[in-house]
């Protein structure tokens, strides 16, 4: 793996796979921007570490596992996202290039026939995330439903069990009956998890290819409830 900065602010980076895998990129990031979602919030959906995604996609980490893939199928809710041609596993160079401007990211993936000679992949384009939060009222909306929601979600026992995180953003949009961008959920949640005796949430991943959410042992719904008050100022 080999990774570029050029002068124009271009990230390039080049790893020798195979077009299935390429194919697979393809299809995560093409159902990943249809829906909305940016790298950061698909990494939040499936319970993964900061930049898991978008690691993968940039071709600075690889993974092509089960668990992923699975994890991808639920939050795509798609039985089978991936190209059902191009199965091809001999390994070729490629090269992702990724830029952006003050409204957009592009993606262009390419494929060398030869040292000196490429050929496009495929290349993709979303909206930056930044350019949308500048609409401030939706902003408001969304992250004072997140916390009607959390606050509701706690006080029935949804946290009582551990619950993934694409669960749980299922059951906001489902109640507000709207679409809500994952990462003013997560940052609603993150005021509600950590150490016990420190919030009343914890984050585990134990049995669980993802990172779930549930009551620490001991903390009462009640006591969950006035914690999360404070912490969304509304006592």
């Amino acid at each position: 793996m080999e990774e570029l900065h050029d002068a124009n602010g271009v990230r390039k980076t080049r790893i020798t796979c195979s077009p299935l895998y390429c194919g697979f990129i393809y299809c995560m990031m093409l159902n990943r921007i249809s829906r909305g979602y940016t790298s950061d919030e698909l990494t939040f959906l499936i319970g993964q570490d900061d930049h898991f995604i978008s690691n993968i996609e940039s071709l600075t980490s690889i993974d092509f596992s089960m668990d992923l893939y699975g994890s991808l199928r639920q939050v795509f809710r798609h039985p089978n996202f991936l190209l059902h041609e191009g199965q091809v596993r001999e390994e070729i160079e490629h090269e992702m290039c990724t830029w952006q401007d003050e409204t957009a990211i592009y993606h262009r993936m390419e494929r060398y026939v030869n040292e000196r000679e490429t050929v496009t992949v495929f290349q993709l384009v979303e909206e930056h995330s930044g350019y949308a939060d500048q609409f401030t009222n939706s902003v408001n909306m969304e992250i004072e439903g997140c916390r009607e929601v959390l606050r509701l979600l706690i006080k029935e026992g949804i946290f009582n069990k551990p619950i993934l995180p694409s669960d749980l953003h299922n059951h906001v949009e489902s109640i507000l009956q709207m679409r809500i961008k994952p990462r003013y959920l997560q940052a609603e949640l993150d005021k509600l998890w950590g150490r016990k005796g420190k919030a009343p949430i914890k984050r585990t991943k134990r049995r669980s290819y993802g990172y779930k959410y549930v009551l620490h042992p001991g903390v009462s719904i009640a006591d969950a409830i006035t914690f999360t008050k404070q912490q969304f100022n509304t006592l």
